[in-house]
């Protein structure tokens, strides 16, 4: 890492932890809503994941096909709005995290941070709307990451009433 050294090293290590715990539970929460997709459709055959090399072709199913995350939540809270409603996630919300981490603009006044990320829309007659703007603290992103955590714990909520015919 460059900054081995300095005021700002604590932080920016913290913040690189920070940002990777939120990635990680994003990633999380997509696996869990393919996985509960995958036992909703009633697929029989989970695919052996471990062991698919780049080249494979593979059968397409919940887990393996190409729904973005907005679909996947949108496929799920339809499943589940009817008779558990409690346990439907915040698709508006969630999308736009990871949409500004994956599509925004981080930037600092100065190496130390904080640092601001901006998610700008696409152009209408040479203008763009700010989509997204956070400061992204330490705290901000641990409550993030906590956000993206509560929503996959709904979902392994749902795949157990599912499993035990409480979900319709």
């Amino acid at each position: 890492m460059r900054y081995k050294e300095g005021p700002w090293y604590a932080y920016l290590r913290e913040y690189a932890q920070g940002l990777g715990w939120l990635k990680g539970s994003l990633l999380g929460l997509e696996f869990v809503l393919r996985v509960f997709l995958f036992d909703a459709a009633g697929c029989s055959q989970f695919p052996r994941l471990l062991t698919f090399e780049v080249g494979d072709w593979v059968r397409e199913d919940p887990v393996t096909n190409y729904d973005k995350l907005r679909q996947l939540i949108e496929k799920y809270n339809g499943r589940v709005e009817k008779s558990a409603r409690e346990l439907c996630i915040d698709k508006k919300a969630l999308v736009d995290l990871r949409d500004a981490l994956a599509h925004g603009r981080l930037l600092a006044a100065d190496a130390a941070g904080p640092f601001q990320l901006l998610k700008f829309s696409d152009s209408t007659g040479g203008m763009v709307e700010v989509q997204f703007s956070e400061t992204m603290t330490n705290k901000w992103l641990q409550e993030q990451a906590e956000f993206a955590d509560q929503a996959a714990r709904k979902v392994q909520e749902a795949r157990k009433r599912l499993k035990e015919g409480e979900l319709k």
